[in-house]
């Protein structure tokens, strides 16, 4: 029987790769790769730094992911705007 996945306390901060997996297991598959090319690039979830440590409140960054999520293709959208 397989183990239930373990509950996450959405406010507490949880470094890069517990914040890639707290989203893939949301249904929002990502990367720590990722998450650090949208750090540096400024698109990614709000994070906090202290000193070289990066920080990410999994309630904040699931509402990035949701905030992302589209009902429409880009091409539905742009014919929806014509």
């Amino acid at each position: 029987m397989p183990n239930p996945a373990p509950t996450v306390d959405v406010d507490r901060p949880v470094d890069t790769k517990q914040m890639a997996e707290i989203l893939t297991s949301a249904g929002y598959p990502l990367a720590a790769s990722s998450l650090n090319k949208y750090r540096v690039a400024g698109s990614g979830p709000p994070y906090m730094k202290f000193k070289r440590a990066v920080r990410y409140v999994p309630a904040k960054a699931l509402a990035w992911a949701a905030a992302r999520t589209r009902e429409l293709t880009s091409t539905s959208d742009d014919r929806s705007a014509a």
